[in-house]
């Protein structure tokens, strides 16, 4: 008895690159940012059109073993967030968690179940079998210098292919998992709006936390990590997006992904996931 409880409560979490994160437990699967496809840094230099290789989604999801996910979160609407959304979607005719620039370039890259499509707005909670997602806004962070690039909304249907730039970003939120005794804090980017009260409020045991635009390390980890009391750290956003999926991670120029384990000190547990490791929650 014990052990099929403790089964029931066991979350398996796996981070499939960039912000991807796919959460499962014995009944119901997660999956926030899912993006596969990575367009190069010439595709968007020279504004070359692109869109979801769903082959490749489909190869490296069963690489994963995903299997099922029920419902898709998309924290905001640059490309290398939301760009398969549609692919993955269709594949579990999983319902899509987004804003309105996330619906309109999910039916752009061919959503076929628009009842799927569910608005998100500020302070919602969701109920997807065990684990209840509340919903919250905050600020991106300029990703350039001090200018906040490929803003606004995507109004219209995005049809794909499409430039990279036309992916708007509709938004920015972070999701607060609930999981019967479980904390979970999915905070894909560093913001701008700091209140530790926030944090505070909303203890968690884990965090997996984008580190890519962070102001400095110090940032994250005064004003996010320990407010929020996470016990155990897991880094993302550090991978070169501009690059192909591979098991083996090469850092994103800038974002110097040892600096920021060297300053966390001993405060709290750094995780590093691997690319589709299995991860005991």
């Amino acid at each position: 008895m014990l052990s099929a409880q403790l089964y029931a409560e066991q979350i398996t979490a796996k981070w499939t690159g960039i912000t991807g994160l796919h959460l499962s437990d014995a009944k119901n699967s997660i999956y926030f940012d899912p993006v596969i496809t990575r367009p190069s840094i010439w595709d968007i230099i020279f504004f070359k059109n692109i869109s979801s290789n769903k082959k490749l989604v489909d190869r490296w999801l069963a690489s994963f073993n995903i299997d099922k996910t029920d419902a898709i979160f998309v924290s905001h609407s640059h490309a290398d967030h939301s760009l398969d959304t549609a692919s993955v979607a269709n594949k579990f005719n999983a319902k899509v968690y987004g804003t309105l620039s996330t619906h309109n370039i999910a039916i752009g890259g061919g959503m076929k179940n628009k009842k799927n499509l569910v608005l998100i707005e500020h302070g919602q909670k969701h109920r997807i079998g065990d684990f209840v997602v509340e919903v919250i806004k905050l600020e991106h962070n300029p990703i350039i210098a001090n200018f906040q690039i490929f803003s606004g909304e995507n109004n219209e249907v995005l049809k794909q292919p499409a430039s990279y730039a036309s992916f708007k970003m509709g938004g920015a939120y972070v999701f607060y998992i609930m999981h019967k005794k479980k904390r979970i804090f999915y905070h894909p980017g560093a913001l701008t709006v700091y209140d530790k009260s926030f944090y505070r409020s909303r203890r968690s045991d884990h965090m997996f936390l984008g580190i890519a635009s962070r102001k400095s390390d110090t940032d994250l980890i005064e004003n996010i990590i320990l407010p929020s009391g996470a016990k155990k750290v897991y880094p993302m956003h550090h991978d070169n997006f501009f690059k192909p999926l591979a098991r083996k991670v090469d850092d994103l120029w800038g974002v110097n992904l040892e600096q920021f384990i060297v300053s966390s000190g001993s405060r709290f547990n750094i995780i590093v996931p691997q690319v589709g490791e299995a991860i005991l929650l």
